[in-house]
C-alpha cells in the first residue's frame, strides 16, 4: 500500500514537470510575440501567469523534498527525482527570463526594429527544443 502510494507519488511528480514545461513554454512563446508586436496586453498576460508559475515550481520543490526525505528512493527513483529538480530549475529559469523579455513592450515607445523578426526564429527553434526534451523526460 505504501509503495503504491510512493510510485503515485512519482507519477504525480513526473506529470507535474511536464505541465509545469508546458506552462513555461506558453509564457516563452506569449512573451516573444508581446515583444516582437509591442502587444502590452499579452505582455500584461504573461506577467499574470508568471505569479501562478512560481507557486506551481515550489509546489514541485517540496514534493521532490518530502519523496527524498521520507521515501529515500534508490537507482532510477532517485534519478527520476533529481531530474526532476534539475529540469525544473532551469524551467524557472527560462520563465524568469520570459518575464524580463515581457516587460519590454511597455518600455518601448514608438517604432522597432524590424530585424526581431530573427527572434521569433530562435523562439521557435527553442520552442522546438523545449517540446522534444519534455518528451524525453
Amino acid at each position: 500500500m505504501v509503495r503504491e502510494q510512493y510510485l503515485r507519488q512519482l507519477d504525480v511528480l513526473r506529470e507535474s514537470v511536464i505541465s509545469f514545461g508546458k506552462m513555461v513554454e506558453l509564457i516563452f512563446c506569449d512573451s516573444i510575440d508581446a515583444f516582437i508586436d509591442l502587444d502590452i496586453k499579452v505582455a500584461k498576460r504573461v506577467l499574470v501567469l508568471a505569479a501562478k508559475m512560481d507557486k506551481y515550481e515550489e509546489g514541485i520543490e517540496v514534493s521532490i523534498s518530502d519523496m527524498l526525505a521520507l521515501q529515500q528512493p534508490m537507482a532510477s527513483d532517485l534519478r527520476l527525482i533529481i531530474s526532476a529538480l534539475k529540469i525544473s530549475a532551469e524551467l524557472k529559469r527560462i520563465s524568469k527570463l520570459s518575464i524580463n523579455i515581457a516587460k519590454v513592450p511597455g518600455k518601448i515607445k514608438g517604432e522597432h526594429v524590424r530585424y526581431l523578426m530573427d527572434i521569433k526564429k530562435m523562439s521557435d527553434i527553442a520552442t522546438y527544443m523545449l517540446e522534444n526534451s519534455l518528451k524525453a523526460f
